[in-house]
């Protein structure tokens, strides 16, 4: 699965991988074929593996929803049945996928702003923006599992203003804030969506960063914050020119995505 072979369509390539589901494939020396939930771990793993090693701004990522998006469609749906999961059907579904996504986003660890963890932050940049993608398609959203932590670390955890921390933001602002100025670039309207009717937030992760004073999940208010923050990365003289300059456009978007609203 390539990122780069444009010669294999996306319908083409959902193709190769329904063939190789164990329910589809003939087994071998009389063994039985591996579980579909087995499978589909591993499979799922195996794309967010690749859209990991796209950058983020790279058409192959678009080209990799494609294919996902081509599983969904793809005819003839097979109905499994998989012990805490329920009746899932193979492919409209995308049976596992969301949870797939989401024990990956949270294995994650960006550590420290050191050097030698830049291939971690790359590979972390790109798998929101592969997340990002899905979530405008409408195949999967992981926004409610995974924007808010980004917004929060970017945007509501400032260190106090008598530390030393203060003034050495730069690493931190350089990790965080390109995270969340993708959310906004590639789905800002579904954030912005969520905001306007925020439902109950997620009980599974710490939410509310310390600066923010309001209620946990979405909300206008929140959106607001954040919006405000972007504004003052932009001119924030410890950020990277690049961190300043995606903060801006972020900004940009989102005062967009008001004027279409109303």
């Amino acid at each position: 699965m390539s990122s780069g072979d444009a010669s294999v369509s996306p319908t083409d390539a959902a193709k190769e991988i329904d063939k190789l589901f164990p329910l589809n494939r003939a087994s071998r020396d009389d063994r039985k074929n591996e579980e579909p939930e087995s499978f589909l771990f591993e499979m799922w793993g195996v794309v967010i593996s690749v859209a990991e090693q796209i950058l983020w701004k790279h058409p192959g990522q678009t080209r990799l929803v494609e294919v996902v998006q081509a599983l969904k469609d793809f005819p003839g749906p097979t109905t499994i049945e998989m012990e805490g999961w329920g009746k899932l059907a193979v492919w409209s579904d995308l049976p596992l996928l969301g949870p797939v996504m989401t024990e990956r986003g949270y294995a994650i660890d960006l550590g420290d702003a050191s050097d030698a963890q830049e291939a971690i932050r790359t590979r972390q940049r790109n798998f929101v923006a592969f997340a990002a993608r899905l979530t405008q398609s409408g195949l999967v959203d992981r926004s409610k599992h995974f924007s808010i932590q980004d917004f929060r670390a970017a945007f509501e955890e400032e260190p106090d203003q008598r530390s030393k921390a203060y003034l050495k933001q730069g690493p931190r602002l350089d990790v965080y804030v390109p995270l969340a100025g993708i959310w906004i670039l590639l789905c800002g309207n579904v954030i912005f969506a969520h905001c306007r009717n925020p439902g109950t937030p997620l009980a599974d992760f710490k939410d509310a960063g310390k600066d923010w004073k309001g209620a946990n999940g979405f909300s206008i208010e929140r959106w607001n914050f954040w919006k405000k923050k972007f504004g003052e990365v932009k001119a924030h003289d410890q950020a990277c020119e690049k961190t300043k300059g995606l903060a801006a456009r972020a900004e940009e978007v989102m005062h967009r995505i008001e004027g279409e609203a109303t």
